[in-house]
């Protein structure tokens, strides 16, 4: 089983390979992973969020399946704010 530093890094790895992630520019958030059994929840937020939220939301599903076809059960969770 993955530790948070390897999740951490698999999370950024397909963040910055996302076209949509880097465009919104979706970043984890310092200190705002917290795993719950073989679950691992990753707060993010995005520095441009779209107009339309679902563009935010869909990019997140995306990046969520990727982890999941790499072995890893991760859920992005939005925060707000700085």
């Amino acid at each position: 089983m993955a530790d948070e530093a390897e999740v951490a890094a698999a999370v950024q790895a397909a963040l910055d390979e996302d076209a949509e992630a880097r465009e919104l520019g979706i970043e984890l958030v310092k200190d705002g992973i917290r795993q719950e059994e073989e679950w691992f929840y990753i707060s993010v937020r995005a520095t441009n969020p779209p107009p339309r939220r679902y563009r935010y939301y869909e990019a997140l599903a995306e990046i969520e399946c990727a982890l999941r076809h790499r072995g890893l059960e991760v859920l992005l969770v939005p925060v707000a704010g700085n």
